[in-house]
């Protein structure tokens, strides 16, 4: 059986095996449209079915038909390359085909274009252009338009205009901009910020077909240039002559740096694509000797498509396909223009040249309009569809070019004759005439399965607006709340609420849940977003960026740079830290009392809420099967040293180990706060709204009345939307850097405001041994020695992803790397301390931004120098064979026996020590004395009204324990009180 023979035979099956293989989905949409036609022939501007029936195809494969379908001139060149047997692929040489095309394309498209790159589709040619625009302005950040459509690859899809299209696709590329179609100021905007590497854009969209005006695009192009960003002209549906000019950049007189191709470039035969670039672009981009191979894609340039570009030129030419364009157009547009004057269901006619949109609004004839209305409730878009399906059903193929438009789309064939445009105009209005008779309106037109699927969709809308009985709106409310997320906000913020609570870190969590619980109308306000399960466990440095303040690079200032790390997430520090809960000591309650005169805070007054959360949590010690060697090394030095050493109590579920508690479990186990705590708000009837920045009280005097902020898109961090909540009460649960800032942004001006900062200084000690342990299995923290806390000193066992323990690998280059030869036999703890002797301050500062200061007194450096040495004491009592101190002024490692010695004969300053300061307390201090402390025993700020801080900035010094149970423990407390004054 010849190869025409065996296609021949399975014809009339396509569907049925495309159906089982290929695209069910697709399929089933189409024959519950009634479309279910199966093609067996094409030519020109026509399909025949296997039935003889006759289509006139608009919609050309999305465009790629562009010289009709199966032309003979492309036909006759892919058999004579064919026949030549020409070397095709060979990688090595150059192809003489690719030579000649891009020759061809440049010739075409003008001088300043001096190279040509090739790829198989639209999509990859926009993946090259951003590559190769990152490359060449060393910039990250692209621009794009509302509506804008560029393919569906990572790159391609992240510049879509489409919300919708977007769903499935996360994470997409986190600097990308959207800006409103043919708003200059906006686009002057973000230029000026001067960190876009591109801005990337279509002289007609190709999903809305609307038109980006000429004069847009050249101001565009020079403000492109006056920024250092590249201009790049998406010409992949518009070029090779569809707008009336062989490209739309030339109709607009815009000369852009990288115009891409593709579509009708492949004359419907053979995947093709090019980039055409400047001399400038390309020499950046391939500035190294060895950059040659930076872009290849392996079938790029393959003879058949190089071939079919060619001939499809031929062809072009030929036919002088701009001229030919625009006569068309012209024969298009009067005649559509001339319906839409006769029925009122077309609203516009869109587009240029032969893409051409037409968009439908509603009749004003009452039975039409009614159809209108009943579809548009299931689907936007259903009159323009049901359209769609009647002029399929007429012979005529157009297409329904977006998600939620309802219009209609034609990419005409630059061969089609007169006649086939009068053919099209006189179906269309017999369709437009007949939606005016009752007995076969539109919702006729979609009779059968998509008839039932939009009124059930219609019902369920419907049934959703009507209002639920008094007593089921609450019920119902519960059932379908869910976290508002920036996606969700189509316009300026309004709320009013009982209680206003920003932050949804643990502490603000669990005083929202209880209020709402007690029947208040709680907000809740974070300033990132939702992290998914999908994101958590990343590499540490694309989690820092994305889910912490100021990409993870926060530091303080003073006579240490210390980095410390606070979340930026829903559930805020709980997503990231090892879920620790420790109760503060007796001491430091005692402390509280005497020092502060903090009231009603005991030990036995926190037992029952230290109780409740523990409960609500889950809270147990880590189990010994997840411990894994390092923890059981850890334990195994401090009992041999007679430490009182015990295992860590944790808020999980499941744990297995994974160790990378700082990037977000991987496996959902950490009870984090947006997992437990936000469900159960949601539940209760409150409210979340994430990537809500606040900026300010809004106050009337020293009465507080709610806050005003911003939503920020969490990928440009851009502010989009104006906030505002008015509120009974407010609390400020946004974490002891932020709280403060808020307050001081605000006028509030108490002299302790921001300035009693307190924080655990820290550092890592790493010991190695001889046997593996595999460090990376095992919880992330399993054990600590509380036995020194009354001295201010606390050590435990830890783990971090590699790219944070890096650091404490000594050397530089090849000691470095044989130093990771180590890597499965290290073990890493850590030591912290009370922070007694070091002091810093918070202050906010203009446009958003900050001042952090922290000082390490000498006390705090001696019980750090100490710790250090203690470790190095249990390393050695466990059987490592060296220390690596990770301190300026000794040795990058001892053996393990000489280490503590080292470590405590010493003269270190703070300076010495790679400190870290994740706990962070003390900002917004409560007390007694409103000259000492901003906050009284219930965190009520003094000298305002209605506004309560609930966070670890209420601690007025070191709780001597991992702060977050303690935080959620006085937040039960503080619950109870707002209770009594806020209760209805």
């Amino acid at each position: 059986m010849t190869f025409h023979e065996f296609v021949e035979e399975h014809l009339h099956s396509s569907t049925h095996l495309s159906r089982r293989h290929v695209h069910p989905k697709l399929l089933y949409m189409f024959e519950l449209a009634g479309m279910d036609a199966v093609f067996t022939r094409a030519s020109g501007a026509h399909l025949w079915t296997e039935d003889g029936r006759k289509f006139l195809d608009l919609l050309s494969g999305g465009g790629v038909h562009f010289i009709g379908r199966n032309h003979p001139q492309v036909r006759a060149a892919l058999r004579d390359v064919l026949d030549m047997e020409l070397p095709n692929l060979s990688v090595a040489n150059a192809s003489v085909l690719g030579g000649l095309l891009a020759e061809r394309l440049i010739s075409l498209a003008g001088p300043q274009f001096k190279k040509v790159v090739f790829a198989n589709s639209g999509t990859e040619a926009t993946e090259i252009c951003v590559r190769f625009t990152r490359q060449a302005t060393g910039r990250r950040r692209y621009l794009y338009l509302d509506g804008a459509f560029h393919g569906r690859t990572y790159a391609a899809i992240s510049l879509c205009g489409f919300d919708e299209m977007k769903i499935t696709a996360d994470p997409l590329m986190p600097t990308c901009t959207p800006l409103p179609r043919n708003d200059i100021d906006a686009l002057r905007r973000e230029l000026s910020y001067g960190d876009v590497a591109a801005f990337v854009v279509e002289a007609v969209q190709g999903m809305t077909c609307e038109v980006v005006s000429a004069e847009y695009l050249r101001e565009a192009q020079q403000l492109c240039a006056q920024y250092g960003t590249a201009l790049v002209m998406d010409e992949v549906q518009t070029g090779l002559g569809r707008l009336g000019h062989w490209f739309g950049c030339h109709g607009a007189g815009v000369q852009p740096d990288m115009l891409t191709v593709s579509k009708a470039l492949s004359g419907g035969q053979a995947p093709v694509s090019a980039v055409l670039l400047t001399q400038d672009i390309y020499d950046r981009v391939y500035a190294a000797f060895k950059s040659g191979p930076i872009y290849i894609s392996t079938f790029a340039e393959n003879n058949l498509a190089m071939a079919a570009g060619l001939a499809t030129l031929d062809v072009l030419e030929d036919l002088d396909a701009p001229n030919r364009a625009r006569d068309l157009s012209d024969k298009f547009r009067s005649g559509l223009k001339d319906l839409a004057d006769r029925y009122d269901v077309i609203d516009r006619i869109t587009g240029q040249g032969l893409i051409i949109g037409v968009v439908f609004k509603k009749s004003a004839n009452l039975a039409l309009r009614v159809q209108q209305t009943l579809m548009g409730i299931g689907d936007p878009g259903a009159f323009a569809a049901a359209v769609h399906i009647d002029l399929h059903r007429r012979g005529i193929l157009v297409q329904i070019p977006g998600f939620n438009l309802n219009m209609i789309k034609l990419l005409p064939p630059v061969t089609l004759t007169d006649d086939d445009v009068r053919l099209f105009l006189r179906e269309f209005e017999e369709v437009l005439a007949a939606y005016r008779r009752p007995t076969s309106g539109p919702v006729v037109a979609m009779a059968g399965g998509v008839t039932r699927h939009v009124l059930n969709e219609a019902r369920t809308k419907l049934q959703a607006r009507r209002p639920a009985p008094d007593g089921d709106l609450k019920k119902d409310q519960k059932k379908t709340a869910r976290v508002q997320e920036h996606s969700d906000y189509q316009g300026a913020l309004a709320l009013d609420c009982d209680v206003c609570v920003v932050g949804s870190g643990p502490a603000g969590t669990m005083l929202a849940r209880r209020l709402a619980i007690a029947g208040l109308d709680v907000v809740v306000l974070e300033a990132g977003a939702a992290m998914r399960q999908r994101d958590r466990g990343a590499e540490a440095g694309e989690m820092f960026t994305r889910w912490f303040w100021d990409g993870g690079m926060r530091t303080t200032r003073g006579n240490v740079v210390i980095p410390t790390l606070q979340a930026r997430c829903l559930g805020g520090g709980s997503v990231v830290n090892s879920g620790i809960c420790m109760r503060a000591p007796d001491f430091v309650f005692q402390k509280w009392a005497t020092e502060h005169g903090v009231d009603g805070v005991t030990s036995a007054d926190m037992a029952r809420h230290y109780d409740a959360v523990e409960k609500f949590l889950g809270v147990r010690p880590v189990q010994a099967d997840v411990q894994g060697r390092r923890n059981e090394l850890f334990r195994d030095g401090a009992e041999a040293l007679g430490y009182q050493v015990e295992p860590l109590r944790r808020n999980e579920h499941d744990c297995r180990g994974s160790g990378q508690c700082i990037v977000g479990c991987p496996t959902g186990a950490k009870q984090s706060m947006d997992r437990r705590g936000i469900p159960e708000l949601l539940q209760a009837g409150g409210r979340v709204y994430t990537s809500v920045h606040v900026d300010r009280l809004l106050r009337q005097g020293n009465r507080v009345r709610g806050v005003g902020g911003a939503a920020i898109d969490p990928t440009t961090g851009r502010r989009t939307r104006r906030v505002r909540v008015n509120a009974r009460c407010t609390v400020l649960a946004a974490g002891a850097f932020a709280s403060p800032q808020i307050l001081q942004r605000s006028g509030h001006s108490a002299d302790a405001l921001g300035r009693n900062v307190r924080m655990h200084p820290g550092l890592m000690v790493m010991g190695i041994f001889d046997e593996d342990i595999s460090p990376w299995n095992g919880a992330t923290q399993g054990f600590h020695v509380t036995g020194f806390l009354e001295e201010g000193i606390k050590l435990e066992s830890i783990w971090a992803t590699p790219s944070i323990l890096g650091m404490m690998h000594p050397g530089i280059g090849e000691g470095f790397v044989r130093s990771l030869a180590d890597y499965a036999h290290v073990a890493t703890w850590t030591v912290w301390v009370n922070g007694q002797d070091s002091v810093g301050h918070v202050r906010a500062r203009p446009r958003g931004a900050a001042s952090l200061r922290y000082d390490v007194g000498a006390g705090d450096v001696r019980r750090m120098q100490e710790g250090a040495a203690r470790l190095a004491e249990m390393f050695a009592a466990a059987g490592a064979r060296s220390v690596v101190p990770g301190m300026h002024g000794l040795a990058p490692r001892y053996d393990a026996a000489e280490a503590a010695d080292a470590i405590r004969a010493a003269h270190l300053a703070a300076q010495d020590f790679r400190v870290v300061a994740n706990h962070v307390f003390g900002s917004t201090a409560m007390g007694a004395d409103p000259q000492r402390h901003v906050t009284d025993s219930w965190g009520a700020v003094y000298g305002l009204e209605n506004v309560y801080v609930c966070d670890t900035g209420l601690f007025p010094s070191s709780p001597s324990a991992n702060p977050m149970l303690t935080a959620m423990a006085l937040a039960d407390r503080q619950a109870d009180m707002l209770e009594r004054q806020y209760g209805r």
